[in-house]
């Protein structure tokens, strides 16, 4: 089964994206369970990396992460020390860089944050919010819900 058809529902979705590292962390997950209960349609990295491990089709997945961008009405890149080492989720941030489409950052390791890292500055800019205390959790819902 080819990974356009395996793809429903995406429009005005927020979009997920993590390294596979970040597959088990409780703030991302609490973070899309929370977003589902307030009515957003959630998708995240875990669709994208079945799909690249199931496929040898790279050109194909990469359309399916261009749909998916182009129809999210929001994304969501969680960065940690892995993110730029992962190829998936530099597929996943570059679709979305292109596409101008609203971007949040969100820094789920207190020591990897644009402050600690400046190779980070230029790239979040102002978008970005820390996600690595539960009360981070919260405060992240309420600014998508008030802004997105």
């Amino acid at each position: 089964m080819g990974a356009s058809v395996s793809i429903q529902n995406v429009e005005n979705s927020i979009y997920v994206s993590y390294d596979s590292g970040q597959r088990n962390n409780l703030y991302i997950l609490e973070l899309c369970e929370e977003l589902k209960k307030n009515g957003r349609n959630v998708i995240s990295s875990e669709l994208m990396n079945n799909l690249f491990d199931h496929s040898e089709n790279v050109r194909e997945i990469i359309k399916s992460m261009e749909t998916i961008v182009e129809n999210s009405h929001l994304i969501l890149i969680c960065i940690s020390k892995r993110t730029l080492s992962n190829y998936y989720q530099t597929i996943e941030m570059n679709s979305a860089l292109k596409s101008n489409k609203n971007i949040l950052f969100l820094m789920t390791d207190e020591n990897y944050t644009p402050e600690k890292k400046p190779m980070f500055v230029g790239l979040v800019k102002n978008r970005w919010l820390p996600l690595y205390y539960d009360r981070h959790i919260s405060n992240t819902i309420k600014l998508i819900n008030d802004n997105y």
